[in-house]
């Protein structure tokens, strides 16, 4: 059985970070006098079960808040990072995991962000990386560190990069930050760690619920209007935030997700929505076809939400 709603559906083991984002929207719509609160208590509360007639795949569409600390869309927005990656991980070449960090510092989030993401561009850009580094993937990553409370911001990336032994790349580093020779670069020799690792950082810089409210505000703050993961060469082709149903698709609306709860897996064309929406094969049976086209003539469904969820299975593997 399902719940009623697709919301409850998603929060089902996201409630102490689901608590903690409703409190900091609260307090932030509260200080700044702004609408987010609204627009989180509302994501994925209207769900739809729609077929595109061009490739017979069933999807779930829903309304997204799209704010960055919403817990729905953080998974939603991991588990496509991962399915995209996967696509441009079959063409790289010499796949590497890279962890650029700054020496512990006192001086400000904001500071220590600011640095950190001006010296990771002219790594990037410097003709040791570039002329080597075919693209990649990078993630924005902050701890707090224990005991002293200060924060650990850091940049993970993934990327498709030529041998450049370690010590020239940590020479590097120090010769752009002055003062930091902290550098991992390891190679990646399977699929499976490469997607686990970019599924691991996509869509969450840190965890809410691991740090003070008081912190959360903080980090709220510096982080606010500041890109926190993105793509260059030969990755740009990975989309980083889940796709908008296509105009151009034949959608046929099928039911919205609170009959889909309500008539429960014994009727034989929920089966059929819940068997195809979980796998994300497409419906080719002809007897399925009919059934579809049978009840599509009693069905009147509302226009549909503006993102399509990836199918359970992507939730399943990539959210932590």
């Amino acid at each position: 059985m399902y719940p009623t709603s697709y919301q409850a559906y998603r929060l089902k083991d996201l409630s102490a970070h689901w608590q903690r984002a409703q409190r900091l929207y609260e307090f932030i719509g509260a200080r700044d006098n702004e609408c987010r609160f609204v627009r989180l208590r509302e994501c994925r509360k209207r769900a739809w079960f729609a077929i595109d007639r061009e490739s017979m795949t069933i999807k779930l569409l829903s309304n997204a808040c799209k704010l960055r600390w919403c817990p729905i869309c953080q998974s939603a927005t991991r588990a496509c990072v991962a399915s995209q990656s996967t696509v441009w991980y079959q063409t790289v070449r010499r796949p590497k995991f890279l962890t650029l960090t700054l020496k512990h510092s006192d001086a400000t989030l904001t500071d220590q962000i600011d640095r950190l993401y001006k010296c990771w561009r002219k790594f990037r850009l410097s003709a040791l990386v570039k002329k080597q580094t075919r693209g990649g993937i990078w993630f924005f990553q902050i701890k707090e560190t224990q005991p002293s409370g200060t924060w650990h911001p850091h940049i993970h990336v993934l990327l498709d990069m030529n041998y450049i032994p370690q010590r020239a790349l940590s020479d590097l580093w120090l010769k752009i930050t002055g003062d930091s020779t902290v550098l991992d670069i390891r190679a990646i020799h399977s699929e499976k760690k490469a997607i686990d690792y970019v599924s691991r950082y996509a869509g969450n810089p840190i965890e809410l619920s691991d740090i003070t409210f008081e912190q959360s505000i903080e980090v709220y703050d510096a982080l606010h209007n500041r890109r926190l993961c993105g793509t260059y060469g030969s990755a740009r082709s990975v989309r980083l935030r889940p796709q908008r149903p296509s105009d151009g698709g034949d959608w046929q609306f099928l039911m919205d997700w609170d009959l889909f709860a309500r008539c429960g897996t014994g009727e034989p064309l929920i089966a059929l929505i819940e068997m195809h929406w979980r796998t994300g094969l497409p419906v080719t049976n002809p007897n399925s076809i009919a059934l579809i086209d049978h009840w599509s003539h009693f069905l009147n469904p509302i226009p549909p939400p503006n993102t399509i969820d990836p199918h359970p299975q992507l939730y399943l593997s990539f959210t932590s």
